[in-house]
């Protein structure tokens, strides 16, 4: 399995995370940041103004396809041995589908974490709350844990990612401040992370700049190419 981009710390495979992931051998930790999932893109909208100022809805394209509610337990089995820690960003409604998925022989549920996404949009539509927070799904290998958080909670608040700089034109992208704050948390340096979902390649840069070693999938040709001009950078963009 050729890789599209490797340096040092990076390894980079262009395909679907399905087929890929089951070639791999071990790994540290997982960090994953998937696709939302299909009731929740359905109902994404942005409101941009019209000339005559009224609001119009419409709905949000992400770049990306969803990912429908069996897909937890499709990719969980394929995955190679997770030594540590997983970490899955999803909405708060899903959670549980990937807390379920990691519930096998070598794996266990330990927590949900929250990102409080600080300068989110408010709900556009009026008639609910707004989701200003999405849950991280924390396993654990069936092992003893330990994290550098020491007595610190579950409660992660950094602003959402902004400009060009962070946003690389994705949809969805994490902040590069809260992906490095999750893997100074639950990693140690020269670690080995694995990233299904590279997206922009912000865990990869947070790997990188923390002397972690990251394997990232991304299965969009144009992502491939930003995760890897970012990565030949001598200072990360």
């Amino acid at each position: 399995m050729s890789a599209y981009y490797a340096d040092d710390f990076i390894t980079l495979h262009l395909g679907d995370c399905l087929e890929i992931v089951s070639e791999l051998e071990a790994v540290d930790h997982l960090i994953a940041d998937p696709p939302y999932f299909s009731q929740v893109m359905s109902k994404a909208v942005h409101t941009p103004y019209g000339r005559r100022g009224h609001m119009d809805k419409l709905r949000r394209d992400f770049g990306f396809d969803c990912i429908a509610e069996d897909f937890p337990a499709k990719l969980w089995p394929r995955l190679p041995l997770i030594k540590r820690w997983s970490l899955v960003f999803s909405d708060t409604e899903n959670a549980h589908l990937w807390a379920e998925a990691a519930q096998c022989p070598d794996h266990r549920f330990v927590r949900t974490m929250f990102w409080h996404k600080l300068c989110a949009q408010p709900q556009i539509t009026g008639d609910r709350p707004a989701a200003h927070v999405e849950a991280i799904t924390v396993c654990h290998a069936k092992s003893k844990s330990r994290w550098s958080g020491g007595g610190g909670g579950n409660l992660l608040s950094y602003p959402i990612a902004r400009g060009a700089s962070e946003r690389f034109g994705h949809g969805t992208p994490k902040p590069l401040a809260l992906m490095k704050k999750l893997v100074s948390l639950f990693t140690d340096e020269g670690d080995l992370i694995l990233d299904p979902f590279g997206g922009t390649g912000t865990t990869a840069k947070a790997c990188k700049d923390l002397k972690r070693r990251c394997i990232i999938i991304e299965k969009d040709k144009q992502w491939c190419d930003v995760i890897a001009q970012r990565c030949k950078q001598e200072v990360l963009l």
